[in-house]
């Protein structure tokens, strides 16, 4: 398996992108996700890496702070393009952008910013996960312990067959005394 290589964390983030570049290179899409350090998006054109491009992100409303929202402008560089599949129609590269430059500071706040909130949910995502496998796991673990302390089918017509014989032999053993009364 190969080490992994990535220095920033990836987040699944379905957010607006515009890219465009020379060569009239001009995309309207959606992100697959996205880090600190870049985007990955799927596209229906080749884009050869070393691209130079500008990158537009739209930070959709995450907060009751309305100023976290709003459009990322950054320069950003291809540095991958591969075929992740095809129709007969149509091909879908898989093209990775690193943000080279963010022209505003306060750019590169707000990506951080929504970042971060991606993090603290998929943390939360995580940890509710977590607790509901646990929940599960303890729910099969009682009901297989139950499972075990209930006697099965076989065995309850077993025991409840032995203690109507023994029932029918007290009857028996009370009807002889009745009938040596009688006498």
């Amino acid at each position: 398996m190969a080490a992994e290589r990535r220095k920033e964390r990836r987040l699944k983030a379905n957010i607006p992108i515009k890219i465009t570049g020379k060569n009239n290179l001009e995309i309207f899409t959606r992100t697959e996700n996205i880090s600190f350090l870049g985007a990955y998006i799927e596209v229906d054109r080749q884009i050869l890496p070393g691209t130079d491009v500008d990158v537009v992100l739209e930070i959709p409303h995450y907060s009751e702070d309305l100023s976290l929202a709003g459009e990322v402008k950054c320069k950003g560089d291809v540095f991958r393009c591969s075929l992740v599949r095809e129709s007969p129609v149509v091909k879908y590269y898989g093209v990775g952008v690193f943000f080279t430059d963010f022209y505003l500071s306060e750019d590169r706040d707000r990506l951080h910013g929504y970042i971060d909130f991606l993090i603290e949910n998929e943390e939360q995502d995580i940890n509710e996960g977590l607790r509901r496998l646990r929940y599960r796991r303890e729910a099969h673990r009682l009901a297989r312990n139950a499972e075990q302390k209930v006697p099965g089918r076989e065995e309850f017509q077993e025991k409840s067959l032995e203690l109507l014989n023994h029932i029918v032999g007290r009857l028996e053993e009370i009807e002889r005394l009745l009938q040596s009364f009688k006498k």
